[in-house]
């Protein structure tokens, strides 16, 4: 019996490494391991120069350390996050859903019922330095939640599907975001698994930018807002796209078909300094009627003329509307932009927000394939029942 343990341990222990791969996963009902790279909304630092086609996929991202070293493997910069892996944006309040691969690490029939981890916990830091040694990181004022002890009980091993696929299961734990963080600020937070007791901890490090209101409920689906929106003076003169693709239905003048637009979670990023916000948007989207939009930006980097672009699209990046405003380098301001819904919405439909900042000789020559030359976003994430809150960030 001591010997087949000792196997037992060893195989672990050759397993036991791990990180986080999605930082904030809009699916609340995950029902198998197909994970939808779509529904990531938030991802760790630095991740897009590891992260590979599958998920759990081994390139070397998973890192250990002991706690006299740096808590992250990279520290935070402002190349630490790209438009196809961007930061997240938390809401104080709101319930938020991490990500990690199992590797093969769940105590389960189909591995070892003798294998549990030892720690599961997540830290927060604001306005400090971004990669402090373990030590400093953990220290007991920056407890998020202790996952093992307070959220599922299972810890990191909360992979329902585990033995589908052993290696490159979904597990989860959602956690509050605490009401104290500052708002407009980037938090740094540390994902803290210690697997064999005695033994250094894999960690994953992220930052979050943390929206100015609280959300009005910590369940996964915001509260709807009342708080109509107020039209202002158009900076530029904004246009709407054509859409492209073949409408299930075309839109009617005075038509009631609608979609609440979700708060959901936010992306935010930025390449070269520039930033653009969602201030104000509808509440509800209706085919055929015109409405206003109010972005927030800051023009601080020398392209050349930039022009400020407003989409609304569904999951398969269909365009709705889009509206446009050509601003200038070092501009700042807000810019209210009127658009038109062109395109029928179908019931159950779910549609995106999405700010951008372009380089306007780049769109003018491909505005069909905005994303290539894009300098800074701001998104929100849309589904049916609920409406976006909005706010001054």
């Amino acid at each position: 019996m001591n010997i087949i343990w000792i196997c037992f341990s060893l195989l672990s222990i050759a397993y036991s490494h791990s990180w986080v791969a999605c930082t904030s996963y809009t699916d609340f009902n995950i029902q198998s391991n197909s994970y939808d790279n779509s529904k990531c909304v938030g991802f760790p630092r630095n991740f897009y120069q590891y992260a590979g086609t599958l998920f759990g996929g081994d390139t070397g991202f998973n890192y250990q350390a002991s706690t006299s070293q740096a808590a992250c493997r990279t520290s935070y910069t402002d190349t630490s996050y790209t438009s196809a892996y961007p930061m997240a944006t938390y809401t104080p309040g709101e319930t938020v859903r991490v990500l990690w691969p199992a590797k093969n690490h769940q105590a389960d029939t189909c591995t070892n019922p003798y294998i549990p981890d030892t720690t599961m916990k997540l830290y927060v830091t604001c306005g400090s330095e971004s990669n402090p040694t373990v030590s400093t990181f953990t220290q007991s004022s920056n407890l998020v939640i202790d996952w093992k002890n307070e959220g599922n009980k299972k810890g990191f091993q909360n992979c329902p599907f585990f033995c589908d696929s052993p290696d490159k299961a979904i597990c989860y734990q959602d956690f509050t975001v605490p009401s104290n963080l500052p708002s407009g600020s980037v938090c740094s937070f540390l994902w803290y698994w210690v697997f064999n007791e005695g033994t250094d901890a894999y960690t994953t490090c992220w930052e979050a930018r943390i929206a100015g209101s609280s959300a009005t409920t910590s369940s996964p689906t915001n509260a709807p807002v009342t708080k109509s929106p107020t039209s202002a003076a158009v900076t530029g003169s904004p246009t709407n796209a054509a859409v492209t693709g073949s409408p299930t239905k075309a839109p009617s003048s005075g038509s009631t078909t609608s979609a609440p637009v979700n708060s959901g979670s936010c992306s935010a990023y930025s390449l070269t300094g520039d930033s653009v916000y969602i201030k104000r948007a509808p509440t509800t989207l209706v085919s055929g009627t015109a409405f206003n939009v109010d972005i927030q930006y800051s023009s601080s980097s020398v392209t050349g003329s930039k022009t400020l672009v407003v989409e609304i699209f569904d999951n398969n990046f269909n365009l709705y509307a889009t509206g446009k405003a050509d601003i200038g380098s070092y501009s700042s301001g807000t810019s209210t932009i009127t658009m038109t819904i062109n395109r029928y919405i179908a019931v159950d439909t779910q549609l995106r927000i999405s700010a951008v900042i372009v380089q306007t000789a780049a769109f003018s020559s491909s505005p069909s394939d905005l994303r290539k030359f894009e300098l800074s976003r701001f998104s929100r994430n849309a589904g049916m029942g609920s409406s976006v809150v909005y706010g001054d960030y």
